[in-house]
C-alpha cells in the first residue's frame, strides 16, 4: 500500500530525558503492518515538507490499531525533532506504508535475538508483545539486547521488566554505555552491547538475529556474527540514521474528498 493518508496527534509522551512517544490516529481506519515494518511520515516546517521513517512500537495486546505509535530521541537541529518536540495535539501529517523487511521469520526459529540501540528497540516492541500474548513452547525463546546510555535511558524499562520476571522464554540484557552504578541487577551489564553479545556466545545453528539502531552498532554485530558463521540468512538488519536539517522534499499528492473516500476503501479491502 503506497499511498498517503492523513493521520492527527493524539498524545505526547516523555518516556526518558531524550525521548518522547508520539501517537498518532487515523479517522478510526485499522493500520496494517507487521510487526517490525515501518510508515513514511510526510512533515512540514518553514522549509518546505520532508519524510522521516519510523518503525511503529504499537503494542499489538489489543484489537484496536486505529493508531500508530512512534518513539523519537531527540536530535540536535534535527527537522524532525523541532516539528514533533514542539508540536501540539491535534497536528496533522502524511503517512504512507507499511514497509520493511525487520520481521520474525514463520515458523520461529529456536532463539529470536533482538538486538538494539536506543530508540531502536521500536520494532521490536510489537514483535515481544506477540510474544508474550501467546508464549510459544518451551523449544522457542527470544533474548533483548539493548544498549543505551545509563539507567533513565531504559526505555519501556517497567514493562520489559515485566516479561523478563514473567516469562521463562524471555531474556533481557540491558548494556549501559555511560552508567557508574556497581549495584548492577542480573540483566544489567556495563558496556557495550556489541560486546555483551559477544559474551553469551551466539550460536548459527539456533540464532536468528535483527539487529536495529546505531548504524556502527549494526555493523559491528554484524561482522562479529559473521566471524561466528552466521550469514545474511540468519541475521536481518535495520540502520537508524539520525538526520540533521537535510533538505528534503517529499511531496505527498493532494487527496480530494472523492479520492480519500477511495482510499480508505482499498485500505478496508487490504485488511481482509
Amino acid at each position: 500500500m503506497d499511498d498517503y493518508i492523513t493521520v492527527e496527534l493524539q498524545r505526547i509522551k516523555r518516556i526518558s530525558p531524550s525521548t518522547q512517544m508520539f501517537r498518532f490516529v487515523t479517522d478510526g481506519v485499522r493500520v496494517p503492518f507487521l510487526a517490525g515494518q515501518f510508515y513514511r511520515f510526510t512533515f512540514t516546517d518553514g522549509s518546505g515538507q520532508f519524510e522521516r521513517s519510523y518503525s511503529l512500537c504499537n503494542q499489538l495486546d489489543d484489537e484496536d490499531q486505529c493508531y500508530l505509535d512512534l518513539i523519537v530521541s531527540e536530535v540536535d537541529r534535527g527537522r524532525a525533532t523541532q516539528v514533533l518536540f514542539s508540536a501540539s495535539i491535534g497536528l496533522q501529517v502524511w503517512v504512507r506504508g507499511p514497509f520493511g523487511r525487520l520481521v520474525l521469520p514463520q515458523p520461529l526459529p529456536a532463539r529470536s535475538v533482538l538486538v538494539a540501540t536506543s530508540v531502536g528497540l521500536a520494532p521490536f516492541i510489537p514483535m515481544l508483545s506477540m510474544f508474550a500474548a501467546s508464549p510459544p513452547s518451551n523449544d522457542k525463546a527470544m533474548v533483548l539486547f539493548l544498549g543505551v546510555r545509563d539507567r533513565e535511558e531504559f526505555l519501556y524499562g517497567q514493562w520489559l521488566l515485566s516479561l523478563h520476571n514473567r516469562l521463562s522464554q524471555f531474556q533481557l540484557f540491558v548494556c549501559y554505555s555511560k552508567e557508574t552504578a556497581i549495584d548492577l541487577q542480573p540483566y544489567e551489564r556495563h558496556g557495550y552491547v556489541t560486546d555483551v553479545v559477544a559474551q553469551e556466545h551466539p550460536n548459527p545453528q539456533s540464532d536468528f538475529f535483527m539487529l536495529c539502531g546505531n548504524p556502527q552498532m549494526v555493523d559491528d554485530v554484524f561482522l562479529f556474527l559473521k566471524s561466528q558463521g552466521f550469514s545474511g540468512r540468519n541475521v536481518r538488519r535495520e540502520k537508524y540514521v539520525f538526520a540533521r536539517q537535510e533538505n528534503n522534499n517529499a511531496r505527498p499528492k493532494t487527496l480530494s474528498e472523492g479520492d480519500r473516500a477511495l482510499l480508505l476503501e482499498k485500505i478496508k479491502r487490504y485488511q481482509k
